[in-house]
């Protein structure tokens, strides 16, 4: 009898280590992709290509790709060591370093319910995450400090590091140019501003397609993108 039961045990042994292997073979499989809307705020570039930036004082800086990955993420749950559900879920990366040594991240993942799609942003260290489907964004990371929503069954909700006071609006063009565009991410940074140098990126403009169009320094100097 015990002979039987220990090969029973090492038959089941067998079977869930099969099952389980890093979401192989799972019972269902879930897939997750950005809407086409949304993916157009990545930017057409691929990696080596350049843009200029200008500041008010006319001196320049240029952007080059160094970036360019798209891939699904994959991720599963497991019962019993049997692979229940295994979900994939698109992912897009860019990067860009500029020849001051800043570097600029765009990247996006698709909605995994009850997140919408979203996008994050980094400018020279400063950096924040945008839900589109709730208008809201929900992470900020700084130099000075990490600020945090918890996402529940009723949306964002405020987590024990605060309130996130910085802001994103949807611009259709930018104040103060001639330059033409017609849908611009605006991002605001306004936490932590007692501990800000003149350096501090407090302001992002992205626009949809062309990526990085102006940011503005907490000494009040602006870089624009040239034509």
């Amino acid at each position: 009898m015990r002979s039987i039961i220990k090969c029973l045990f090492l038959a089941l042994s067998l079977f869930l280590s099969s099952c389980g292997g890093e979401g192989e073979n799972p019972l269902k499989e879930e897939y997750y992709y950005l809407e086409e809307s949304n993916k157009d705020w990545l930017t057409p570039d691929t990696p080596g290509a350049i843009f200029i930036m200008r500041d008010i004082n006319g001196i320049a800086s240029s952007f080059r790709m160094t970036g360019n990955n798209e891939t699904l993420g994959k991720s599963w749950s497991t019962f019993l060591g049997i692979n229940t559900l295994t979900t994939y879920t698109e992912e897009c990366f860019q990067s860009y370093k500029s020849s001051y040594g800043m570097v600029l991240g765009i990247s996006m993942r698709a909605n995994s319910p009850p997140q919408g799609d979203n996008i994050i942003i980094s400018l020279d260290q400063v950096g924040f995450s945008y839900d589109f489907d709730f208008e809201t964004i929900y992470s900020l990371d700084t130099p000075f400090g990490y600020k945090n929503l918890l996402m529940t069954d009723k949306g964002y909700e405020l987590h024990d590091d605060g309130k996130i006071l910085s802001t994103v609006e949807i611009l259709d063009s930018l104040p103060g140019s001639t330059a033409t565009y017609e849908e611009l991410l605006h991002f605001t940074l306004k936490d932590f501003a007692d501990q800000w140098t003149d350096f501090t990126v407090t302001e992002i403009y992205l626009d949809k397609e062309a990526g990085l169009v102006k940011y503005v320094l907490a000494s009040g100097i602006s870089s624009e993108r040239s034509p």
